[in-house]
């Protein structure tokens, strides 16, 4: 199979599209067919309108749902110091934060394959339980504010 830029275009339109919300499956209507009446049409698959504005309003106070599961940090101490690391480096592609967390935490070599692993893993844990109670967080601020204002 040849991929030309055409093909690669639609794809890429296609999947953009998907990712909107807007249904490639559902076969045009006449108000698509009819050139200058999409200006009049009303906004697709409407029931996305208020997952985006929730979304929107929750992506406002996400530094506030980072420091509700963030804590102090002492919950989270590999990911504490990476990200004391990597808010210090200039280039993070080139800062070695796995290696200098690794070095620092288990001593040897700096980037030891042995130490990188175990602070990868350990980073992988914390980062599963840091998720969680971000996740518990936005359910709080969304849903308990919803049902507080009902109340």
């Amino acid at each position: 199979m040849t991929i030309t830029r055409t093909t690669l275009q639609r794809w890429a339109v296609r999947d953009a599209a998907a990712r909107n919300g807007y249904r490639i499956d559902v076969p045009a209507a006449e108000v698509d067919v009819t050139p200058g009446a999409q200006l009049m049409r009303g906004v697709p698959r409407t029931e996305t309108v208020t997952g985006a504005a929730v979304a929107f309003c929750v992506s406002q106070h996400s530094t506030e749902m980072f420091r509700a599961a963030f804590g102090d940090g002492q919950d989270f101490p590999t990911i504490g110091r990476m990200i004391d690391i990597a808010s210090q480096a200039e280039d993070l592609g080139r800062a070695g934060i796995l290696s200098t967390v690794a070095q620092a935490r288990y001593g040897g070599a700096y980037g030891s394959r042995r130490n990188v692993i175990r602070v990868r893993d350990a980073a992988r844990a914390e980062w599963r339980e840091l998720s969680e109670r971000l996740d518990d967080a936005r359910s709080t601020m969304v849903y308990g504010g919803t049902s507080t204002a009902e109340e």
